[in-house]
């Protein structure tokens, strides 16, 4: 498939691209290519194939979610360069 020059470069525009000569014919050749691919895979029938949320059917295996007691606000700050009023305080690394 052919690509037009005026679509090729409004293409290239909205890419905010500015391709010489050499690279336009390129360009329109891989494009069209590119759409000609599309095509064919729209063409294709599709209507016996399942839908699928992942491309293998396996479970995952996943831990039981069980509640455990957490660090108490003592631990927590054990290492802590510096707390301030149950926070942990950092350098400021926005200017």
């Amino acid at each position: 498939m052919e690509i037009q020059k005026d679509t090729l470069l409004r293409l290239a525009q909205l890419a905010r691209l500015n391709p010489d000569e050499a690279e336009q014919s390129s360009l329109a050749k891989s494009l069209g290519d590119l759409v000609q691919y599309i095509d064919q895979i729209r063409g294709l029938d599709l209507s016996n194939v399942e839908p699928m949320m992942h491309v293998t059917d396996t479970a995952k295996p996943l831990r039981p979610d069980v509640v455990q007691p957490g660090l108490s606000t003592e631990e927590a700050f054990v290492n802590a360069p510096v707390e301030n009023l149950g926070h942990f305080s950092i350098p400021k690394t926005i200017q």
